[in-house]
């Protein structure tokens, strides 16, 4: 498996409602499944937390949903169509 040439995109935080959660030293091994060695970190968070990722998410949808396929393409950073 090629290494990730960004590390900057592993983080022990989560991203939610447009604010960085910590996930307070918690985290769970990701792991290849091909060798066992390990990937990275992926937060680990309380159910509240997910809870408020969740209605963030919910309340997010409808307004992203109603944007045009380009735009969603090129926020996501890509030129897909």
């Amino acid at each position: 498996m090629p290494a990730l040439q960004d590390q900057t995109l592993l983080t022990d935080s989560a991203y939610v409602a447009g604010a960085w959660i910590s996930a307070e030293g918690q985290g769970i091994e990701v792991t290849n499944p091909a060798d066992g060695s390990l990937v990275g970190r992926v937060p680990s968070l309380d159910r509240t937390t997910i809870e408020q990722a969740i209605a963030a998410a919910e309340a997010a949808r409808a307004d992203w949903a109603a944007r045009p396929a380009r735009e969603r393409a090129a926020l996501c950073g890509g030129g897909m169509i």
